[in-house]
């Protein structure tokens, strides 16, 4: 898993200075899609679980960069036999940007994001105090790859692998979905 992060980690900047500030525009920006998607969490201090998200398609920011904002939910039992029958939750708020590239089949894309976790612990293997100390917000980073294919004009489904390095936790998703691409208006 490191490993992983760590690579992915050497391969944005070499991306990213393909890039100059002029080739950014904010005009371009908009909401262009919507989606959903179900995941596998294999999470450090928590079992295996799965997840659901939403994202949004904000367009591109400059060539090729795409912005995916997006919100996940999961839930699962605390693997610390000490902690038996409580459960960490994490709600996951995400701004990614995805380097995408289109001339390819599947149109792959590497990105990086920051994300918020709000994550909650409850259950009847806790106390107050551990609750407390379970009960934050937290900060993190994500690093991503994975693949888009359009299913006609409308539709995109996409297959996605994620690292998230948090404060509070660590862990790696896989992810499946779909994004439906809404009309564009004309000016």
């Amino acid at each position: 898993m490191r490993r992983l992060l760590l690579a992915l980690l050497l391969c944005v900047p070499s991306v990213l200075q393909a890039q100059d500030i002029a080739d950014y525009d904010y005009e371009n920006l908009r909401l262009g899609g919507i989606g959903v998607d179900f995941g596998v969490i294999l999470p450090t201090r928590v079992e295996s679980t799965l997840s659901l998200g939403a994202r949004a398609d904000l367009g591109f920011l400059g060539p090729g960069v795409r912005i995916m904002p997006g919100i996940q939910y999961w839930s699962s039992a605390l693997r610390d036999p000490e902690f038996q029958g409580a459960r960490l939750a994490d709600l996951v708020v995400n701004l990614d940007a995805h380097y995408v590239q289109a001339d390819r089949v599947g149109d792959p894309y590497l990105g990086a994001g920051i994300a918020l976790h709000i994550l909650n612990g409850s259950g009847s293997g806790i106390t107050q105090a551990t609750e407390d100390l379970l009960d934050t917000i937290s900060p993190g980073v994500n690093l991503l790859a994975g693949a888009a294919m359009p299913l006609g004009p409308q539709l995109r489904i996409f297959a996605e692998a994620r690292g998230v390095l948090a404060t509070e936790i660590r862990y790696a998703a896989l992810s499946v979905g779909a994004i439906y691409n809404l009309p564009q208006r004309s000016p």
